[in-house]
Order: structure tokens, then sequence, then C-alpha cells
């Protein structure tokens, strides 16, 4: 029977990407058990400068040393019980902090330190590094879409979506005024009339993206019957995003910001 063994899960160079939320975020810090005696196993993760030198020496990387000022690493005693296979703790990166360096210049090395059985060397290492963005909004459907067919009424769902953790909501502000109609209109010749008021529903201009959740959605029904023959469209901006916690900036996506719904006589 092989015996136990320990690893962290995610060996080797880690990129982890962040996004700036104004407050601290948590990385999870996975360490994995091998072998088939059914046994607990205990393991100490610790920050490791001499690791990071190896890592530096083996891979021709510059990295330095992630000041403690950046992240709270103190929960690194990891038990894996009997009847799991793997199990985590907690590193809190300070990404407000981190954000106003050059966080590319800088690693945090972890590496289990002790162990109750066998330790794999190869696998016992993680090297992280930090890439951290700006929260946006994108509509996953975005641009123009050509209505096709004779259909007297057509219905579409534009969601809205988010890449990140959604702790306390926020609200996507929707503009389908005249002014957002001719930024459209005037890139395309001026061929098109706005669709008016009476000949569509939407669901709502403040489209609310809950807590907890990653995606809200835009609901728009147009009436076709109510359309005379020539070239009209609907064009529906998002402009603005406010988040329900204070301090925190959600920003638009400005290649996914907007979508056209366009009828052609």
């Amino acid at each position: 029977m092989p015996p136990s063994m320990v690893f962290l899960t995610h060996s080797g160079e880690r990129e982890v990407t962040l996004y700036n939320l104004n407050e601290p975020q948590d990385v999870a810090i996975s360490v994995t058990r091998s072998g088939l005696d059914n046994v607990e196993v205990k393991a100490k993760v610790e920050v490791s400068a001499q690791a990071l030198k190896e890592w530096n020496e083996s891979s021709g990387t510059n990295y330095i040393l992630l000041p403690s000022d950046y992240y709270i690493f103190t929960d690194n005693d990891v038990v894996v019980s009997a009847d799991q296979l793997y199990n985590t703790t907690t590193l809190s990166v300070k990404v407000p902090e981190l954000s106003k360096i050059d966080f590319t210049k800088y690693a945090l090395p972890l590496s289990i330190s002790q162990a109750s059985v066998a330790l794999n060397e190869k696998t016992k290492t993680t090297i992280l590094t930090f890439d951290i963005l700006s929260p946006a909004v994108r509509m996953a459907i975005s641009g123009e879409i050509a209505i096709t067919g004779d259909a007297k009424t057509v219905s579409y769902i534009i969601p809205l979506t988010i890449p990140f953790e959604n702790k306390y909501g926020m609200e996507c502000l929707l503009d389908l005024s005249a002014v957002t109609f001719d930024e459209f209109n005037d890139s395309k010749e001026g061929i098109y009339k706005q669709i008016p008021k009476e000949a569509y529903t939407i669901s709502s201009t403040n489209v609310k993206i809950e807590a907890g959740k990653q995606t809200a959605e835009i609901a728009i029904t147009i009436d076709r019957e109510k359309l005379d023959d020539d070239n009209y469209a609907l064009v529906c901006k998002l402009v603005k995003v406010t988040s329900a916690k204070a301090g925190v900036i959600i920003n638009i996506d400005p290649r996914t910001n907007w979508f056209a719904i366009t009828s052609k006589k």
C-alpha cells in the first residue's frame, strides 16, 4: 500500500487574479494528501524566502519577496482528515495597498515546512504572483443586433455580467435617449429612425445585480406592427454602475457597453 504523502495542490508558479474592490481579498491555499492509508494528515504552510531564491535561480526570474505589509497569513496549520483528499487555508491579500505598487515585480513563496507524513519535495512549494484588475460590468451580448424574419413581435434577453465576487450588489443605469441613438446613427450615415417608446418595452433601465450573483438580465420586446416601412434602431448604452458599498468603484467595459437592435425595411 503506497504511504500517505502531502503536497500543495497548486505548486510551481501560480498567477492569482484579484479585483480592486477597496478591501482585502482571500486566496485559498490547498493542501492535498495521497496514498491509500486513511490517516489524518497535518501540514504547516509558511512563507519561504529560500524557496523564492531557489525559484529565481532555476527559472531565470527576478521576483522580489512580497513584504508582509501586503498580506495576512496567520492560519497556516492545515489538517486533512482521513476522509478528505484535501483541505484549505486562507491567505488574505491587501489588494488596495498592493495595487499602489508595481505588484508585477513581487512574489509570495509558500511552502510546506512540516508535515505528519512524507512530503513530496517536488510539489511542496507555490510561487504566488499577482494580477490586479479594475472591476467592470460588461454586456454579454453587444454591438449591432439585426432583426431577421417576419415576426411581428421580437424579444431579446441581454445579460449584464461581472467576473468577480459580488458581496454587496450594484445598480446599472441604462440610457436609451436620443443622444445615445444619435451616436450610433451618425456612425451609420444616418440611415435609421429611433424606435419610438410606444413600440418597445424594457424590463428596467436601472438593473440590479444582486449581492451574491454575477449576472442580471435586460429584457426587451419590440412590436414591429407599430413601425412603418423604414429603417429603425433601438440603441441602449450602459452609462453608470453604482456599488451598494460606499468607496467601491465599479467600471464599465468600454468594449461591450452598448447594443443596437436594428430593423431594416
